[in-house]
């Protein structure tokens, strides 16, 4: 049974304490065994993407493009390999793991044609003698935390966006079905900018700078996190998407966390 490895600082890291077994839905059978991030080694990659943000912010982004379409088509060479563990894991029929697969292609191809959507803007005397002009910047260690049910889909659409806008990310997967070879895919493409780990308690929230949560406050309790107590403790307090839950507005889920 083979074990999964978190990617931390461009290397495969294997940890020797708790582990949850990775089970086959359609035999019952565990298939690979998945060691479970300590406290230290999730900072170990908080550490490791704040080091490698400064340099890729200031990387160009049309080289930051070229990146995302070498992806797409890592993507498409292992296509029938990705959808097979896809199906091993999560128990979906083949084509619908292949569908799963092309719709997270697609984000990362819009993430490729993100250029043009980065330039700022700029008005002239919008008052006597006074010019407005605005940019769009990085917010910096970007958390990506995914669910059981789109084990692909969802990951590409969270990281491709926030990594082509010149961001880096930590991706906190499923334990369920973390999809261990697609990890193969990324390993060598990001670098040191993407980071991913699992683990099932809470995830060290200092010096995270934003927080994206598919699922929204229930996936993000599932996490460990008490929203807005534990994403206040960030050393900014980050901003954070909840995504699907209509309750987490923007003003409920900005950077200073406010419930009304």
């Amino acid at each position: 049974m083979s074990v999964i490895p978190h990617l931390i600082n461009g290397e495969l890291v294997t940890e020797n304490g708790r582990a949850v077994d990775v089970f086959n839905p359609s035999t019952g059978q565990a298939i690979h065994k998945l060691p479970l991030a300590t406290r230290e080694t999730i900072q170990k990659a908080i550490d490791a993407a704040k080091a490698a943000f400064p340099a890729w912010r200031n990387t160009p982004p049309a080289k930051r493009a070229q990146v995302m379409f070498r992806f797409k088509q890592l993507l498409e060479q292992n296509e029938a390999r990705i959808s097979q563990l896809i199906s091993e894991e999560h128990g979906k029929t083949l084509e619908d793991a292949a569908g799963e697969l092309k719709r997270g292609i697609e984000n990362v191809e819009f993430a490729a044609g993100l250029v043009n959507l980065l330039k700022g803007e700029r008005l002239e005397q919008v008052a006597r003698g006074v010019d407005v002009h605005s940019t769009k910047q990085p917010v910096g260690v970007v958390a990506a935390i995914t669910p059981f049910n789109f084990p692909v889909m969802v990951p590409l659409w969270m990281t491709a966006s926030a990594i082509a806008c010149g961001n880096t990310v930590i991706l906190k997967p499923s334990e369920r079905d973390p999809v261990q070879r697609f990890a193969s895919v990324e390993e060598g493409l990001y670098d040191k900018v993407l980071n991913r780990c699992v683990e099932e308690g809470k995830m060290c929230m200092h010096h995270m700078m934003a927080i994206d949560s598919l699922g929204g406050e229930a996936y993000m309790r599932a996490a460990g996190l008490n929203l807005p107590q534990d994403v206040c403790t960030a050393q900014n307090a980050a901003q954070v998407v909840a995504a699907l839950e209509t309750r987490n507005t923007p003003a409920q889920t900005s950077g200073a966390g406010i419930r009304q």
